[in-house]
């Protein structure tokens, strides 16, 4: 990809427009690398223009999360929101030396969370891998019946027409307000839509964008997802319009069935337009998901339990010398950045759940306390001093 967009630009005279941010390239496997971005940043035909307030999260977090990223690429010029009074707050909690104790620590975060206020589904706890220690975590929230929602990436399917019903769903209920949808954005990809099934080829006519508008304009927050789809699809025939498309993949139509199908009587059976809007996130349960999964989300609270060392980073045992191999350099960057990533989704509180050592398939790995946590603890007291 990065290789088309450079032989559009030098060959073509095309011109691009590039949107990124190197310090949350958490992608590698798939050769999405930051070292593009900052390419095409470094380019003497490109103008770069570097965003300098982050809106999201308080001051506090801000400057502690920088701890977390490479200390040879040097401090970044973030800034919170001039207006804001609250400047977050990192809470540091130490977990008994298993991942049973760093899952108990975790609900510990969660109900003090919860006791100060915040709404359940405004809490994401965070984990990097599925099998470190994600089945704790579920054994402890069922033990104390504490509502979760455990999330992939997503749970819904992410084709082009399932993305825009969200995004539909959200210019609706208002819901995004720090990164507005405007009604014309909604329209734009909903004529794109049409436009390749051969609905649309000059355009939607008035009669389509009212019908669209006043579809979206009646919606209720709190109406039952599959009722909505349903209404959704009989106003605006997307399944006629997928079934008589010549150039639309099956993928499409497939997903739009599934979703219906599954929204009115499977596993979204009680998800609401609200909740399909923020993704999955469901009012009243706690966000349980991976790093990578929290990408581009945000929430008023979060929780990242499993930061000893060994674990976050992950060590390789080395059976030739019988010891723990530290990550590779390239290994270890990605890892501060999907670090940052899930520090950075915060609004107000970061729970850091650490432990100076762990067991590992029966073996006791005691590498101390990840150097995330002895990072971002250092920082906070420099800045006290």
């Amino acid at each position: 990809m990065h290789k088309i967009v450079t032989t559009l630009v030098d060959l073509a005279a095309v011109k691009v427009f590039a949107v990124g941010d190197p310090d949350q390239t958490v992608y590698d496997f798939t050769g999405a690398h930051p070292k593009y971005l900052d390419e095409l940043a470094n380019r003497a035909d490109f103008r770069a223009i570097r965003l300098r307030f982050n809106y999201r999260s308080g001051g506090d977090l801000i400057v502690a999360g920088q701890a977390a990223l490479a200390p040879e690429d040097g401090p970044r010029p973030y800034l919170p929101d001039p207006k804001r009074v609250d400047p977050g707050k990192v809470v540091f909690k130490q977990a008994k030396d298993h991942l049973k104790g760093h899952a108990a620590a975790a609900l510990e975060a969660v109900q003090e969370a919860i006791a100060e206020g915040v709404p359940p589904h405004e809490i994401a706890v965070l984990y990097r891998g599925k099998d470190e220690v994600l089945p704790q975590l579920r054994e402890a929230f069922d033990s104390a019946d504490l509502p979760y929602s455990a999330e992939k990436a997503s749970i819904y399917a992410k084709t082009p027409l399932v993305r825009w019903l969200q995004q539909a769903a959200g210019w609706a209920i208002s819901l995004f307000k720090e990164r507005e949808i405007r009604f014309s954005e909604v329209l734009r990809i909903y004529e794109g839509l049409l436009s390749e099934v051969g609905r649309a080829p000059d355009g939607l006519n008035l009669e389509r964008r009212a019908a669209l508008y006043a579809t979206l304009r009646e919606t209720d927050p709190d109406a039952l997802l599959g009722q909505w789809l349903e209404k959704v699809d009989d106003d605006l025939g997307l399944r006629v319009a997928l079934k008589a498309s010549r150039r639309r993949s099956e993928d499409d139509l497939e997903d739009l069935t599934s979703l219906l199908k599954e929204s009115q009587s499977g596993e979204y059976k009680d998800h609401r337009v609200q909740d399909f809007a923020e993704d999955g996130r469901v009012r009243g349960k706690v966000v349980v998901t991976t790093l990578h999964g929290s990408k581009g989300r945000q929430f008023d609270a979060v929780v990242i339990p499993g930061l000893v060392e060994g674990l976050m980073p992950q060590h390789t045992w080395n059976r030739s010398r019988r010891g723990w191999d530290e990550p590779p350099k390239a290994v270890l960057r990605e890892t501060r950045r999907l670090f940052y990533v899930g520090f950075t989704r915060a609004r107000h509180t970061v729970y850091l759940v650490y432990s100076s050592s762990y067991i590992r398939k029966g073996f006791q790995m005691n590498l101390g306390v990840s150097r995330f946590a002895r990072e971002i603890s250092d920082r906070i007291n420099q800045g006290k001093s």
